[in-house]
């Protein structure tokens, strides 16, 4: 995992820029964290990276790459955008704290990766076991979106127990 600028990857990448965009709508101004995962960091990943914006009294994290970012290339079914989700995580932040904790993006890694080696569509109500179990539900503030390679929910994860 590598702290990174949010202009990281100069190729377009129109999917990112809509991600981008619902966060800007949700977060005006606010400066994210982005994370970017090495490819060999764990075979079967596919997720570009994560970033943790600061909301009011949480972090808000989400992840790029489960949808198609750069190119309609990864799947032929025009209606959705990769998988047709990327996942969101909230953690609760202590009063003046600046830097987002690190384990959030290591579990959400581990969470796509675990749908990338099993061929996992996640929905609503599903739950995965990534020690801890997710449980997922349509994140309330971000939904659904169009992208130009097809929708995408975003899914928020939650620790089970």
């Amino acid at each position: 995992m590598t702290s990174t600028e949010p202009g990281r990857d100069r190729r377009p990448a129109p999917g990112r820029d809509a991600i981008d965009a619902a966060l800007g709508r949700l977060y005006p101004g606010a400066q994210a964290r982005h994370v970017t995962f090495a490819a060999s960091a764990e075979p079967g990943s596919i997720l570009h990276g994560c970033a943790a914006y600061p909301a009011d009294g949480h972090w808000h994290y989400v992840t790029y790459g489960l949808s198609e970012l750069y190119d309609k290339s990864e799947d032929d079914d025009p209606e959705w955008s990769g998988w047709g989700f990327e996942l969101t995580f909230r953690l609760e932040r202590g009063a003046g704290e600046q830097e987002a904790p690190q384990w959030p993006f290591a579990l959400l890694h581990r969470a796509a990766t675990f749908v990338n080696h099993r061929g996992t569509l996640l929905d609503e109500g599903d739950s995965i076991d990534v020690d801890p179990v997710l449980v997922f539900a349509r994140d309330p503030l971000l939904g659904e979106i169009a992208t130009p390679h097809g929708r995408v929910v975003f899914l928020q994860a939650r620790v089970s127990g």
